[in-house]
């Protein structure tokens, strides 16, 4: 999360988003450009949000669920193998919703593809394409309008266990105080899904790109806060084999509701 310069009325006085209430239409932006090669070999002929789950892709349940809690238009911001998903999901009329599509025509990065985007709105979702959640993202998007926040990030708790016991003793004599044999830690992560006010944009690095880490930090740099959303249920990120894996084992609990979706839009 680079060094830039920052103009000091930004500083002093960061300006405050405005949330517009209901009238304001809930969009998403979903990051679907990557080479997918976490997940070589699989992804060698198929892009990795055509990848297939419970016999649809990883991009389609997502998308279903983000219908099914208002989302009615989504851009997908395209680059590796941009055609082979286009023609997949189309306008999007099938699944009942408006899909439109931004294309990077070299790398540009997680942060990049946003200057892309036309007629950005007010406030929008911003997620990767390769997430397998049951997280309420019109909660998340609602909290943040109407906390007027400027960047608001989806954060899960992620338990660690430690390979080895641990080891705890006094600095000035050495003296052992306690063994801890192979402790877990709790840890907050980045869930790849955030909710933005398009003031962000001014946050983005002169580089063409650049991450939502870099944004963020630009965010830091102009004292602009950033909001975190603690998100406790299901959260799975399938970017290596063993976690794609580990998805299809899981979906069929997590992915009923969407497949009476499926059905009723097939």
């Amino acid at each position: 999360m680079t060094n830039r310069t920052t103009r000091q009325s930004n500083i002093s006085t960061p300006q405050q988003p405005q949330f517009t209430g209901a009238s304001e239409p809930l969009q998403a932006i979903i990051l679907a450009g990557g080479k997918g090669s976490r997940l070589q070999p699989l992804t060698q002929h198929c892009p990795k949000p055509l990848m297939p789950i419970e016999g649809k892709p990883i991009l389609e349940w997502l998308l279903l669920q983000l219908k099914d809690q208002g989302f009615l238009t989504v851009t997908l911001a395209l680059g590796h193998q941009a055609q082979q998903i286009q023609d997949y999901f189309g306008s999007g009329e099938r699944l009942g919703m408006t899909i439109a599509y931004c294309f990077e025509t070299e790398p540009l990065g997680t942060a990049g593809p946003l200057r892309l985007v036309e007629k950005l709105p007010e406030n929008f979702l911003v997620l990767n394409a390769d997430i397998l959640t049951t997280l309420n993202f019109k909660a998340l998007m609602v909290e943040h309008m109407v906390n007027g926040q400027v960047a608001t990030v989806a954060v899960h708790r992620h338990l660690v266990k430690s390979e080895f016991g641990v080891v705890h003793f006094s600095e000035n004599d050495n003296e052992i105080i306690q063994f801890e044999e192979k402790p877990t830690h709790t840890q907050f992560v980045n869930m790849g899904v955030y909710a933005f006010n398009k003031q962000v944009l001014s946050a983005l690095p002169n580089r063409k790109c650049c991450g939502i880490d870099d944004l963020l930090k630009g965010l830091q740099a102009q004292a602009i806060a950033i909001h975190a959303f603690p998100f406790e249920g299901y959260w799975l990120d399938i970017g290596r084999p063993t976690a794609y894996q580990q998805a299809q084992i899981d979906a069929p609990t997590i992915l009923p509701v969407h497949q009476e979706m499926a059905i009723a839009v097939s």
